[in-house]
């Protein structure tokens, strides 16, 4: 059997003070939730490594301070991203409000990142609930996830994962 394929890709996890970056992170590579809330200073790095088809990939994952302006944030966290998640808190409306806004700033930052819009908090709401908070969104994000319960994080590393993936093939060709 040949050995996988490995690449290393950094990816960011971007939003607002307490919207879940960290215990997203945590749920994804340690599988565990903490209760205790623990403020992001600066940044720190995690890595885990998936399985993509034959190739595998190294995720550096990197949870940064939260910030309500990117453009605060130093600018060399994010050189050398390949994929970002910008989270938001579904129970907060003043984490995606402004979300249009932040976005743009992000992607005009970043222009070749794989991008994923994330609502977290998930397991807060009903079905119905969550259709009228996502109403209120100007921008829809591509999943909704619990750090919580887990629900869709494996899901949301691995969809950017594949994204990444994807976008480095084609940028072979």
């Amino acid at each position: 059997m040949d050995p996988k394929q490995s690449l290393s890709k950094k990816i960011a996890l971007l939003g607002d003070f307490g919207v879940g970056k960290t215990s997203l992170i945590s749920r994804f590579v340690e599988g565990k939730f903490s209760e205790s809330y623990v403020t992001t200073i600066g940044l720190k790095v995690d890595k885990k490594m998936v399985d993509i088809g034959d190739k595998r990939l190294d995720l550096l994952v990197w949870d940064i301070a939260g910030n309500e302006n990117p453009h605060k944030m130093p600018q060399y966290y994010l050189t050398g991203c390949k994929g970002i998640i910008y989270v938001t808190d579904l129970s907060r409306p003043a984490t995606y409000l402004s979300l249009r806004s932040q976005v743009e700033m992000v992607r005009g930052m970043m222009p070749d990142a794989d991008f994923l819009v994330v609502g977290n908090k998930k397991d807060l709401y009903e079905v119905s609930t969550l259709k009228t908070i996502l109403d209120e969104y100007p921008v829809k994000p591509d999943l909704l996830v619990s750090a919580l319960s887990g629900e869709n994080v494996e899901e949301m590393f691995l969809l950017l994962a594949r994204n990444m993936l994807q976008s480095h093939e084609s940028r072979k060709a």
